[in-house]
């Protein structure tokens, strides 16, 4: 380490504007003390799945049950998000009969009772 209190606190500076600009950007980090010292290292958020469901679909004189993107029961219901769900986009329905057309549907208790 310097001895010198100008470098220690130009040092000090500059890990202070790394991790407040780690912060502003939203990324998450994380600063680790080791025997060589500090640490900071930057988790990339994972990347949100997209699920297409019935795209452009053109149902006609149908009798169907629900059209979802994600569908939970019980114990798995409501157990998280699936990210960006897409259901019948641009799609069309004529005479007939669909139960729910949702992205995500959860049926049931996620507690155990």
């Amino acid at each position: 380490m310097p001895d010198n209190p100008t470098v220690l606190i130009v040092l000090g500076l500059a890990a202070a504007a790394v991790i407040v600009f780690l912060a502003l950007k939203g990324k998450p980090w994380k600063v680790t003390k080791s025997k060589d010292g500090l640490s900071v290292s930057v988790e990339e958020p994972a990347q949100p799945r997209t699920v297409k469901v019935a795209a452009e679909a053109k149902l006609e004189k149908v009798e169907a049950g629900d059209i979802a993107g994600v569908k939970s029961t019980g114990a798995a219901a409501g157990a998280g998000s699936a990210g960006v769900v897409e259901v019948f986009e641009r799609g069309t329905i004529k005479d007939s009969k669909i139960g729910d057309i949702v992205g995500e549907k959860h049926e049931g208790s996620a507690r155990k009772e």
